[in-house]
């Protein structure tokens, strides 16, 4: 193997030569991903509408679902990567206290409450 390359480096990284900012409007840094997941959004929207078009519902209910369902999804989606970092990543829950949210292991415990 080549000399100061790792396994990880070899086998468990994409290089694209593609600069993930695509620029600035206004305060906004542009992204690829955030362009994608617009295009996803509205896209999503746009089908979910023409889909309850053909159910029978109107545009107005069909957009009105899209205008709650949207940032609920956002917000579920933050609250379950939240969720998930302090359950599975620090490994412990919330009765012990750590640079993450929670204790790292028993030895450095904090009590809360007296």
């Amino acid at each position: 193997m080549a000399e100061g390359l790792l396994m990880t480096d070899l086998l468990l990284t994409i290089k694209i030569g593609i600069n993930p900012e695509l620029g600035h409007l206004g305060g906004l840094l542009l992204t690829w991903h955030g362009i994608f997941i617009a295009l996803g959004i509205g896209l999503g929207v746009w089908i979910g509408v023409w889909f309850a078009r053909k159910a029978g519902f109107t545009e107005d209910d069909a957009y009105t679902i899209a205008l709650i369902g949207v940032p609920a999804g956002i917000i579920g989606a933050r609250a379950l990567f939240v969720l998930w970092a302090v359950l599975v990543e620090c490994g412990q829950w919330l009765h012990k206290i750590t640079p993450c949210g929670v204790a790292q292991n028993s030895s450095n415990t904090a009590v809360l409450a007296r």
